[in-house]
């Protein structure tokens, strides 16, 4: 609804006909704006699920994510959330909402067993989870999500989920140095096991990537080892250095006082000029 220059947002629930507001407020300028860049992934702006024979609904007011029972009050399961949430059910009867938290830029997974209250737990370091995707599979979840530790390191890690703790930490499955990669990913896994994963493998190029597994175990024999390099780690800085030459003119003077200023002065005092001409400056 708008009123004069100022835009209000109303949330309705329809259930049986029958429509009601919510008292919900809306994203923040931020988070909307965090979701700028997601490409053909575009998620609804209230997600629904259904645990302990309830229907919850998924929601982010400002950069705090909550879920609520329909009826109910909120629960709030993160404090401080951007960009992509996902939210599975486990076979082990916890709901898992996994997400990013900007305030240390890490992947997190919050957890509950009976929707009172979240425990949070990081699932990885510095820029990770920016975009991800979760699914479940027999008593574990899995989540796949982009991560930047500098510009020679980059791609897509996973990290499998179980009893409400981290089963398998985190591991990478796709790697890059040249060009950025592993954004937008679809993440799907069938009742007999298939699992599916594609992503961006170039996302200059737009060029999309599939990868069928037979069991989303197998993920983990994708895994990329560790390498001995500097660039492993996480990099917040970088150093800026070149070489340059340039010509000036330079035209120097300088005012001189009045002859009545001066009187003293046994003959007045002019004004004096200086030229350097062109000059050649280096820099290094």
């Amino acid at each position: 609804m708008a009123s004069g220059n100022a835009t209000k947002t109303t949330q309705y629930l329809v259930r049986n006909g029958d429509r009601s507001e919510l008292d919900i407020e809306g994203e923040s300028f931020i988070a909307a704006l965090a979701k700028i860049g997601g490409g053909d992934r575009c998620d609804p702006p209230i997600p629904f699920v259904e645990f302990k024979n309830k229907i919850w609904m998924v929601c982010r007011t400002d950069t705090e994510l909550a879920v609520r029972p329909l009826g109910g009050e909120p629960v709030t399961a993160a404090s401080s959330t951007l960009h992509d949430i996902r939210h599975v059910v486990g076979a082990d009867g916890r709901l898992y909402v996994i997400y990013h938290d900007p305030r240390t830029s890490t992947a997190h997974v919050a957890v509950t067993q009976d929707g009172a209250s979240f425990r949070n737990i990081q699932l990885d370091s510095k820029e990770s989870a920016w975009r991800l995707e979760a699914a479940a599979y027999g008593a574990s979840v899995y989540v796949v999500y982009y991560f930047f530790r500098n510009s020679f390191h980059k791609g897509l890690r996973a990290a499998v989920l179980r009893g409400g703790r981290v089963a398998i930490p985190a591991f990478t499955i796709e790697r890059e140095q040249d060009y950025n990669t592993s954004w937008h990913p679809h993440f799907a896994i069938a009742s007999d096991g298939t699992t599916w994963l594609t992503y961006l493998q170039n996302v200059e190029d737009d060029k999309r990537v599939r990868s069928r597994f037979d069991d989303p175990a197998r993920l983990e024999d994708n895994a990329v080892g560790r390498s001995d390099g500097w660039e492993e780690d996480y990099k917040d800085y970088f150093l800026q250095t070149g070489v340059g030459a340039w010509m000036t003119w330079w035209g120097l003077a300088n005012a001189a006082p009045k002859a009545k200023d001066t009187p003293s002065a046994p003959i007045p005092i002019g004004k004096t000029h200086d030229s350097v001409g062109r000059a050649l400056l280096k820099a290094r």
